[in-house]
């Protein structure tokens, strides 16, 4: 997995054993679960033939998904899987980091893989200092 930020997007990229694509044509869907966030979640399938990505949400009270949409999301599947999402349908304004896990769910929706396996990947949101923080000379 690689990931960064720009232009107010989260970019990820995920590579799999074996074609993304040949992946989720054979009923699998690929997830990305947000913790930070809370009650946010992102997947992706194949649908007769057909690519989709769609946001869910989840409130504290209620353990059902709520199927939100694409919202401005892009996602490419050949060998890899790669996607972007911006802050605002991450709806993470005044969090300061983004935590997550990528999952990987059979046709019946059970959870068969989880990366990382124990704990979420953690990182920044950057900000308009990000770039001057990090900076050395």
């Amino acid at each position: 997995m690689h990931f960064g930020f720009g232009d107010g997007r989260l970019y990820i990229r995920v590579e799999v054993s074996g074609r993304a694509i040949d992946l989720l044509a054979g009923g699998q869907e690929v997830a990305f679960e947000f913790v930070n966030p809370a009650g946010v979640r992102f997947s992706v399938r194949s649908a007769d033939g057909r690519l989709s990505g769609t946001f869910w949400d989840r409130q504290d009270d209620d353990p059902r998904w709520q199927r939100r949409g694409p919202g401005s999301a892009v996602v490419a599947v050949g060998t890899i899987i790669e996607a972007a999402f911006s802050t605002a349908d991450l709806r993470v304004e005044g969090a300061a980091t983004i935590k997550f896990f990528v999952t990987l769910s059979d046709g019946m929706g059970i959870e068969v893989e989880r990366h990382p396996a124990d704990q979420p990947i953690e990182t920044p949101i950057p900000d308009g200092l990000f770039a001057a923080r990090r900076w050395r000379v």
